[in-house]
């Protein structure tokens, strides 16, 4: 063509610019065709001059109807709300026409979509019940609680003459509220150990919660020889009185002592734990403060208006420095200080970053999922590229399209999330019992309006996530194009191709974050059960018991524990059976100053301290405690006979290393008590935790308790060895009523029982995490998998040709899986990275467990490589049976 020609086809494209953007993509191209075969033809019949009528009639032409085009799109009205929702309408019903035609992959798009939706569901719940939801009381962002610290260790209580202190001199705490947690026996029919919180009048005030009826505690109530008065939750309420509004004014008897119950809390009011059953007042006498080394009172306080935590926090340290100053013969040699901690912390503080990394590891097996969908979306685009083309050539615009396919998106994401909002509720159910006991706050956690608000905001927003990439390379067609490959097999565009390899190397790269996640909790898991807690846990039955306090001689107690072991090993099948004062593992235990003899101490801050259990003969050999020197305890060991005691290894090598601890004595630092021979070093047990080093331990004998200890225990626990324990629990809760029918029986389990009840906070983290982890994988292998058969769908046409030039099957195959394994390898790249950082987070939960742990992260890795080339593989096995004459014959 000459220089004339070209130049002019040039103005015309010029003049083209015109028409709509749409129109110029679609069409444009063939108008240009046109004009040159017309030009070529007019130039071979006529002259310059009929050349130069055609190019202005051309021109012309082409121009005004660009204009006409441009304005009657300008002028063209707003659709008005009817015809918007007569669109909406038809668009809904065309999508659930065509998702209904398409069964296979409807479903597995919405139970893709459901399984996220509602894993997040269940986790969001936790999160806002605990997390972000305010404690119900007035104003909590001032309630405190006043800490006391040792060592540089922060304790959870104070001494009477300290909470009397704060409460009287603490400018900055508006008001101060004491409390001190115990069991009472509820004596009915059947006698019922129940959870009891004695507290200062000043309770309910600080918390600003009323009962639901009745009143609160007032100053009287406290006051020496005031009459017992209680205040029932509501829970205990329902179950003993129904409901009833009588039960306020009504006597209920607690260890044989009549108490007037004179309100009912609401039914939200479970302070500081679901457990508590009654509250009581808590009497204080300034006039006769206990020591102040004697610290078991928990105390809470309210910010006064306007002063600032940091503030307040100035001021009770301050007061701490005192009370070490002035009370050096007590609080000397400990490092003793107090502080303040928010009430909202000190309660959600040690879930806080469990629950983050579990919404963390949600969120990213929604991502996997939204990408899976994606993919198949991708997939299902490809082949209903003719089918846009023809409604694009009927008028559709690109943004018509799109909202059609969006809709199409939006459709199954609601779908799934109705189906996964029918799971979260059982989800939130199963995980709510199963961590009732470890997890603060549980039993507010709910699917409530919030929770549905946000299901419905995340399932829109998935949908959209999802529907948003397959919508817009679809709708990108090439009208010419793909209306002259209808009924031809679709080769599939590249850039399509290029978004299904991102999506899969996404997925990839959030299952290994994930599975790192779960392998190095596992390994941690793994790690703390093969730590020896010091006993035996197979073969264990354990109970508490609590013989009623009022007006019981120390004897009574005594012979009530000794009748009943010796009718427990009368049983079939006991080989072993005692009584422990404090059960590890699940009852925590402070500790007492102590004096051993040859050292002098001034004061008894400069004592050292010790654990102190009380024990009956049998309870060593029933836990299998090692007796490492000397001898254990026996029925000589009364309170006829020279008072003994046992020592475990902690005790004996911190007070006498390299040297013989049998025959020494110690003693309680009190001087009525009397001096204590050591007859016998025990193997340390892990009392306070599986993670917890065994502390100076001493083991008295509990019928020398009364005049060896500062008291004898009524509650204790019964231990029984024997084959099928579980069969036991009847026939010793039949002895037990038979000695004295008002002791209760209740905390019946077995130490196995124990120790996962005290690995909990971690064994539930960790399967969640698994579960997440394993859910991810296969959903990422579901996308490996569906790629690699979307490639050699689409690919046909090359193998047939490979194969037809002489490429042999595992040529093949090694060609098809090394394309699908080229995402993989990417998204393990980027995962490695990625689980690092999830590792770093979990590091407060893992025990003797690297966050970079290398064998976790080479077997993750090589998991996931199986996985995908067993994923690839089997399309690849397939792509190896076409017969390449047919392939090339169908295209």
């Amino acid at each position: 063509m000459s220089l004339m020609p070209k130049l002019l086809l040039r103005i015309y494209r010029v003049f083209l610019l015109a028409y709509p953007r749409t129109f110029r993509a679609d069409c444009s191209h063939e108008m240009m065709e046109t004009v040159r075969a017309r030009h070529e033809d007019v130039r071979g019949r006529s002259g310059h001059f009929r050349m130069v009528r055609f190019w202005s009639r051309e021109l012309t032409a082409v121009g005004k109807a660009g204009v006409r085009l441009r304005v009657a799109r300008a002028s063209r009205p707003s659709p008005s709300v009817r015809q918007l929702l007569a669109q909406c309408r038809y668009d809904l019903r065309f999508a659930l026409r065509t998702l209904r035609h398409s069964a296979a992959f409807s479903s597995t798009a919405v139970l893709t979509i459901a399984l996220g939706i509602g894993a997040t569901t269940v986790i969001f719940s936790f999160v806002h019940a605990i997390l972000l939801s305010p404690l119900p009381y007035e104003h909590p962002d001032r309630l405190v609680r006043i800490n006391t610290m040792w060592f540089g260790g922060r304790g959870t209580s104070i001494s009477e003459p300290e909470y009397y202190a704060f409460r009287t001199e603490a400018r900055s705490l508006e008001s101060v509220v004491a409390t001190l947690s115990s069991s009472r026996t509820l004596l009915l029919d059947e006698p019922r150990r129940l959870t009891i919180l004695q507290a200062t009048h000043e309770l309910f005030p600080v918390l600003g919660v009323a009962p639901l009826m009745g009143r609160m505690f007032n100053v009287q109530d406290e006051s020496p020889g005031a009459a017992p008065v209680a205040i029932m939750s509501h829970w205990l309420w329902s179950e003993m009185f129904g409901e009833a509004r009588t039960a306020v004014g009504t006597t209920i008897n607690l260890d044989g002592r009549s108490v007037e119950v004179i309100g009912v809390m609401p039914p939200e009011f479970r302070f500081p734990t679901p457990e508590v059953a009654l509250w009581t007042p808590y009497a204080l006498d300034p006039a006769n403060l206990d020591y102040w080394n004697n610290h078991y009172l928990r105390a809470y306080a309210r910010l006064a208006e306007g002063v600032a935590l940091e503030t307040a926090r100035v001021e009770v340290q301050a007061m701490g420095e005192r009370f070490v100053s002035e009370n050096q013969e007590y609080l000397s040699g400990f490092g003793f200080g107090t502080d303040l901690i928010r009430l909202f912390d000190d309660i959600v503080g040690g879930v806080r970053a469990t629950l983050l990394v579990l919404l963390t590891a949600v969120g990213f097996l929604l991502l996997i999922g939204c990408s899976n969908v994606a993919n198949l979306l991708l997939a299902r685009g490809e082949t209903r590229k003719q089918e846009i083309a023809v409604r694009a050539a009927l008028g559709a615009s690109r943004g018509r399209v799109m909202t059609q396919l969006l809709t199409e998106s939006v459709v199954l994401a609601l779908l799934g999330g109705l189906v996964g909002s029918v799971l979260a509720p059982l989800g939130v159910t199963a995980l709510r019992t199963a961590a009732l006991d470890t997890i603060p706050r549980v039993t507010e956690v709910a699917i409530d309006l919030r929770i549905v608000i946000f299901t419905s905001m995340i399932t829109i927003l998935t949908g959209l996530v999802f529907g948003l990439l397959p919508a817009l390379t679809a709708s990108r067609s090439d009208l010419n194009t793909h209306l002259k490959e209808f009924g031809r097999t679709s080769i599939g565009s590249r850039r399509s191709n290029l978004n299904r390899r991102v999506l899969v190397a996404i997925e990839v790269a959030l299952s290994v974050i994930l599975v790192i996640g779960a392998g190095v909790m596992l390994r941690s898991l793994g790690n703390l059960r093969r730590i020896d807690p010091g006993f035996r846990t197979e073969d264990v039955l354990t109970m508490r018991l609590s013989f009623p306090d009022a007006g019981a001689e120390v004897r009574e107690p005594i012979a009530f524990y000794e009748q009943v072991l010796e009718e427990v090993r009368a049983l079939p099948g006991v080989t072993g059976a005692g009584v422990v004062s404090r059960l590890p593992l699940s009852q925590g235990m402070g500790t007492a100053s102590i004096q051993v003899e040859g050292r002098v101490v001034a004061t008894i801050g400069e004592a050292p301290g010790s654990e102190v259990q009380q024990l009956t003969p049998g309870y060593i050999e029933a836990m299998d405690v090692t007796i490492l020197e000397g001898r254990g305890i026996t029925a000589a060991d009364n309170a006829d006979n020279r008072p003994v005691v046992l020592v475990n290894q902690a005790f004996a090598t911190l007070h006498w290393p390299g040297e013989s601890a049998i025959g020494r004595r110690i003693k309680l630092f009190a001087p009525r008590l009397p001096w204590l021979e050591i007859v016998g070093i025990v193997g340390d047990v892990r009392h306070n935790g599986l993670l917890a080093e065994p502390q100076p331990k001493l083991y008295i004998p509990h019928s020398q308790s009364g005049e060896s200890a500062y008291g004898i225990a009524h509650t204790m626990n019964v231990v029984v060895h024997a084959e099928s324990v579980e069969r036991l629990a009847g026939p010793i809760r039949s002895i037990v009523s038979g000695v004295n029918s008002a002791v209760p029986v209740y905390r019946v389990q077995t130490m196995k029982e124990v120790k996962s009840a005290a690995m909990v906070g971690r064994t539930y983290p960790t399967l969640l995490l698994t579960v997440f982890g394993l859910l991810a994988l296969f959903l990422a292998s579901i996308g490996i998998y569906g790629l690699v058969v979307f490639q050699v769908n689409q690919g046909k046409h090359d193998i047939g040709i490979h194969m037809a030039l002489g490429a042999t099957r595992g040529h093949v195959r090694q060609m098809v899986v090394g394309k699908g394994l080229f995402p993989v390898i990417l998204g393990i790249a980027v995962g490695l990275m990625g689980a690092f950082g999830l590792t770093r987070m979990l590091n407060s939960l893992l025990y003797e467990v690297s966050p970079l742990d290398l064998p976790v992260y080479l077997g993750v890795s090589t998991i996931l490589l199986l996985v995908a080339a067993t994923a690839s593989l089997l399309p690849a096995v397939g792509a190896t049976r076409l017969d390449p004459v047919e392939v090339l014959r169908s295209e």
